[in-house]
């Protein structure tokens, strides 16, 4: 990617900055104008301009726009903790009933269950209460949840090797070079361990794409990330 030249860059943006000062300051004075124009005896208030109009009713339409969003974002975050209470309750409902059965079948049960890996345990329980529909929609969940973190997976080490390949290695190319941007002291501030990490996630994805790859109802997936 280009370079940008850090010293142009803040003159352009203090020379911005002063344009917009100018601006505010010569909007204030002409406020101050036309106040004092409608303030005489017999003045009549000016018309605005056609520009001025739109402006006004553009400034109008960003501001309802950006209220929409906001709305909108509230309802989404409020929808979320919804859900999230919702599935909560249901998990706690269903841990319920488990051990409600768990109970009930303990003089009857194999002393090897309570050892068993929670998959093979949970499978062993339905099983138990001959729950063919139950054992089928938990195989179904525990198959969309390792779907979601193989594709979890994949976004997060393709984001990690944009930032990697986009920014770090020019940066670290051009110190290489003498050419420095940074300094090497700054680029560990900023990246960290960034390519160590990147390099533990790939081995992360290769073991689930392995795994799911593979997938049947008693697939492990806890030991990948102990």
């Amino acid at each position: 990617p280009e370079l940008v030249d850090e010293a142009e860059l803040a003159a352009e943006m203090e020379l911005l900055t002063e344009q917009s000062a100018t601006l505010r300051k010569r909007q204030r004075e002409l406020d101050l104008r036309l106040a004092a124009m409608a303030e005489k005896p017999g003045a009549k208030a000016p018309v605005p301009s056609d520009g001025t109009l739109r402006r006004k009713k553009e400034r109008e339409a960003a501001r309802e726009k950006r209220a929409a969003k906001k709305a909108e974002r509230r309802d989404a975050r409020e929808r979320k903790r919804t859900a999230r209470k919702e599935r909560a309750a249901a998990a706690a409902a269903e841990a319920a009933a488990d051990d409600s059965a768990n109970n009930g079948n303990a003089n009857s049960a194999d002393n090897t269950d309570a050892a068993a890996p929670v998959p093979e345990k949970r499978y062993d329980d339905l099983r138990r209460r001959n729950s063919l529909e139950e054992l089928a929609a938990y195989a179904a969940v525990r198959q969309q949840i390792a779907s979601e973190l193989l594709s979890t997976e994949r976004s997060y080490v393709s984001s990690l090797a944009l930032v990697c390949d986009t920014l770090l290695k020019p940066l670290q190319d051009a110190l290489a070079m003498n050419t420095p941007v940074l300094t090497s002291g700054e680029i560990q501030q900023i990246f960290g361990n960034l390519s160590a990490l990147r390099d533990r996630h790939v081995t992360l994805l290769d073991a689930l794409e392995e795994r799911v790859g593979a997938w049947h109802d008693r697939t492990p997936l806890g030991a990948l990330v102990e």
